[in-house]
């Protein structure tokens, strides 16, 4: 499950929130559970550049979990024929750490 809101704010600059939870197949007590927070400035109708901070927890067991941060900068950008290209411009950080529950 999960849920997904932007706002734009002008014509060049969106703002958005995803939230996700889900459960594994094989054990129902187990969840995972991240959060986004999403920054888009379009510079042309043609490109895009977005700024994404996610946050995830992963149950691996009923007494631990797996906690991510991540920071990305994916960079977008179209020819005139509406075909998409896509590049990862940096992954800024990726810190995973095991925590009790």
């Amino acid at each position: 499950m999960y849920s997904s809101a932007d706002y734009r704010v002008n014509r060049r600059w969106t703002v958005g929130g995803r939230y996700d939870r889900s459960g594994h197949a094989t054990n129902a007590n187990l969840t995972d559970t991240g959060f986004s927070g999403i920054l888009t400035y379009w510079p042309s109708e043609f490109s895009q550049i977005r700024t994404q901070y996610r946050y995830g927890i992963s149950g691996m067991t009923e007494s631990a979990l797996y906690q991510r941060e991540r920071i990305a900068v994916p960079v977008s950008f179209r020819d005139g024929r509406a075909r998409r290209a896509s590049v990862l411009a940096s992954v800024l950080s990726w810190k995973p750490r095991l925590r009790d529950a």
